[in-house]
C-alpha cells in the first residue's frame, strides 16, 4: 500500500551563484529548472540524469548572447499561457471535434468542425 506524505516546497536556490527564490516571489516565477535523461551518446553520458535550478540572472550571463525574446502579440492576452486563455487558432486543430467551448471548435450532428 502507498502512502501519500505532504512535503511543503519553499522554493529553490540557482546552482550557479546561490541566489534564494522563494515561492511567492518573482524570482521563482522566472527560474529554470533542467531535468533529463541524457541520450546515448550526450556530452553528459549516456542515461545520466542532469539536473540544475537557475535564476533569471545566471541565464541571461550565461545564455543571454544565444537567447531570442519576443514581445507577446497583440491579440494574446498578457499572462495567457494556457491554452484555455489563448484566442482560439483558426484552421484544422487536433483536439477541436472535444472542444465545446464557443469560438473555439464544435463539431456538427454530422461531424464536421465549425470554426468561428
Amino acid at each position: 500500500m502507498y502512502q501519500i506524505e505532504n512535503h511543503r516546497h519553499e522554493g529553490c536556490t540557482c546552482d550557479r551563484c546561490g541566489r534564494s527564490m522563494p515561492v511567492n516571489s518573482y524570482e521563482y516565477q522566472e527560474h529554470l529548472c533542467i531535468d533529463y535523461h541524457a541520450g546515448y551518446e550526450s556530452v553528459f553520458g549516456d542515461g545520466n540524469i542532469v539536473e540544475g535550478q537557475f535564476c533569471q540572472h545566471c541565464i541571461l550571463a550565461c545564455l543571454g548572447e544565444w537567447l531570442r525574446v519576443r514581445e507577446v502579440p497583440e491579440r494574446a492576452p498578457k499572462g495567457a499561457y494556457q491554452a484555455h486563455q489563448r484566442p482560439p487558432k483558426r484552421g484544422i486543430s487536433l483536439l477541436s471535434k472535444y472542444d465545446t467551448d464557443e469560438g473555439v471548435g464544435h463539431t456538427n450532428n454530422d461531424n464536421r468542425t465549425d470554426f468561428d
